[in-house]
């Protein structure tokens, strides 16, 4: 069996910072959908056929994350009259990582500065994405081992 490459590796990993790298400007939705544009290519299709993949992924992330309601809002908090709590804003940063689809997902602290609720929501998430096949690796202070 022939090793991995290096730019193999790259489709494969997922990594969420604890500081989201998001555009404030734009919503929910078109941050996904940016990113997945960015980080998924499947070599051998058409392009409508990538696009349509891309969207599928980008609507079962909004789903997934519980962030089907808030698509429409912009991130900016100035911007709009949505407004994002910041589990919902960490779920986003999650899901910017989780529309490329990688086989392994690292997270640096998806807890921190989380209240009892979106804690346990951002580790159902991740619970969800274990039980389907995602390696989760997450470096985490809080919360208790109970929530686990």
């Amino acid at each position: 069996k022939k090793p991995l490459e290096p730019h193999h590796l790259r489709h494969m990993i997922g990594f969420v910072q604890q500081a989201y790298i998001l555009f404030d400007e734009l919503t929910v939705y078109e941050n996904l959908v940016y990113s997945a544009e960015l980080r998924y290519t499947e070599h051998g299709k058409d392009r409508s056929e990538r696009d349509a993949t891309r969207l599928r992924r980008v609507n079962s992330c909004l789903s997934l994350l519980g962030l089907r309601n808030q698509k429409d809002f912009v991130l900016d908090k100035n911007i709009g009259k949505g407004r994002l709590s910041g589990g919902q804003m960490r779920r986003v940063g999650i899901g910017v990582e989780l529309v490329a689809a990688p086989a392994i997902l690292l997270l640096d602290e998806p807890t921190s500065a989380l209240d009892a609720v979106n804690t346990r929501i951002v580790v159902s998430v991740l619970d969800r994405l274990a039980q389907n096949g995602v390696l989760v690796i997450a470096s985490i202070h809080q919360p208790s081992r109970k929530v686990y």
